[in-house]
């Protein structure tokens, strides 16, 4: 019974948001006439909404003592310490992938010497740390692919224009 009344306010729910945004767009670039329309089907799906919250409190509290608290607990914890676990690990997914994407680019680029490649690496990994957009903004602020690296004052050069052309992007960030 209970995955019946489901299944059947889930549709009905679906049917009124999809005719919500129906009648917004009509509103919207259309016609005005539908804003009637659109306004009754948004208190609608509003008092659906109210409707079912209060109907699964009052559920909950009919039955409150048959459930055991600290099992509703653990399983209100659980999702939520999981998503807190899973962001630092998506964190460091994109992190690696952007150092990746900005290694490869740099391993194709032929002026730069082999003898100071390895070092170049080293000092980016140790310049952008755990910084994505300094990672990600890298190659374009310090217009590496436009300069010759042949000694440790050329990778010192584009480290100062990696400072002075973000220093830039950010004023003009600001004034905008």
């Amino acid at each position: 019974m209970f995955w019946w009344d489901l299944l059947w306010i889930h549709t009905t729910f679906v049917f009124l948001s999809l005719m919500v945004g129906i009648a917004e767009h009509k509103v919207e670039y259309e016609n005005k006439e539908y804003e009637v329309t659109a306004n009754l089907l948004r208190h609608t799906t509003a008092g659906v909404g109210l409707f079912l919250i209060f109907s699964s409190l009052n559920r909950f509290l009919s039955d409150i003592k048959n459930i055991v608290l600290l099992e509703l607990i653990k399983d209100f914890i659980l999702p939520i310490t999981l998503s807190m676990i899973f962001i630092p690990y998506i964190y460091f997914l994109v992190l690696y992938s952007s150092y990746e994407k900005l290694f490869m680019r740099l391993n194709f680029k032929k002026t730069i010497d082999d003898k100071y490649r390895t070092f170049l690496y080293l000092k980016i990994l140790l310049f952008c740390r755990f910084n994505i957009n300094r990672v990600n903004n890298f190659i374009d602020y310090s217009e590496i692919m436009k300069s010759y690296v042949k000694s440790k004052d050329d990778i010192n050069r584009l480290f100062k224009n990696y400072k002075i052309n973000a220093r830039t992007q950010k004023a003009l960030n600001l004034q905008r």
